[in-house]
């Protein structure tokens, strides 16, 4: 699958090599982890179907994003362009950001 960083301080670290300086040690093996399986998936339904992470679609204000856990409580937000389309077809994820979902 295609992934495209949307989120710039995501982004700029992963350029730059300081994904650990910026997310710590940790953090950045989960978030490298999360994206090669984006980068290895043929579509969203693979990733659905990994227990890994626990993809799922977000409620509220984040209705059409979809998150998949790091390390508690932070998540990797996504999206894909047209929410209706069926998993087995999207093949392009949009990182829209590294966010504590619960807001502590």
């Amino acid at each position: 699958m295609d992934v495209v960083i949307e989120d710039r301080k995501l982004r700029k670290a992963l350029e730059k090599g300081q994904l650990a300086r910026k997310y710590g040690t940790a953090m950045a093996r989960l978030i490298v982890k999360r994206l090669e399986a984006f980068h290895l998936a043929e579509s969203m339904a693979d990733i659905s179907k990994h227990p890994f992470g626990h993809p799922h679609p977000m409620t509220g204000d984040h209705i059409g994003t979809w998150s998949i856990d790091l390390a508690q409580p932070m998540r990797m937000l996504f999206r894909w362009e047209n929410p209706e389309t069926p998993l087995q077809e999207v093949k392009e994820v949009f990182i829209l950001e590294i966010l504590n979902t619960h807001g502590k």
